[in-house]
């Protein structure tokens, strides 16, 4: 039309990825999971003290292992002050469940325990993630997957600790309850 008059010549198509991929903010690599783990534990503690920081709340300690302790006794205008929200403390706790997961990883890729004792490890922290961390105090719906896991373990439990077994070494059967967590963090 008279309006819109078409360009003449061709355009080449740019195509996103490549041109991306060109830039020094976008780079590919190859990474073993477990590394791809330590990274993950590793920011998050950066991404968590980070926002420590930022509300400028520096008589608070969040240590390796995700615990956010006072490094003093703090007054009741620090305490209220210190006080994050349930998606910061559930963040907390997932990452430190995370962290565990790769520290089981890690302790088998040093030779500190054999194939059948990780597996074990990691049915154990599945089944029992209400023990090892508080994530139900920020999201209590996450007692749901904590009963399907336990549902689960003893499903597992009832089959194999029977007969001559008796009450058994462990069963290191953990794909089950690990792909109810898949699917709540998935979303």
């Amino acid at each position: 039309s008279a309006l819109h008059p078409k360009k003449s010549g061709s355009r080449s198509k740019k195509r996103l990825f490549p041109a991306l991929k060109s830039t020094k903010f976008f780079q590919t690599t190859t990474i073993d999971w477990v590394e791809a783990g330590l990274q993950i534990v590793r920011q998050g503690h950066n991404m968590l003290n980070l926002l420590i920081r930022r509300k400028g709340l520096t008589y608070l300690h969040l240590d390796y292992n995700f615990n956010l302790k006072p490094i003093r006794t703090l007054t009741t205008k620090e305490r209220k002050k210190s006080r994050f929200g349930n998606s910061f403390h559930l963040c907390r706790e997932i990452l430190r469940f995370t962290k565990l997961l790769v520290d089981c990883h890690v302790q088998y890729r040093l030779g500190n325990i054999d194939a059948y004792q990780l597996a074990d490890a990691l049915q154990y922290a599945f089944a029992h993630i209400g023990h090892l961390t508080g994530m139900y105090r920020y999201k209590y719906k996450i007692m749901r997957q904590i009963r399907m896991c336990k549902d689960l373990k003893h499903v597992i439990y009832h089959r194999f600790n029977t007969g001559p077994v008796g009450k058994g070494p462990g069963v290191g059967f953990w794909a089950p309850m690990w792909r109810v967590w898949i699917f709540f963090l998935r979303g």
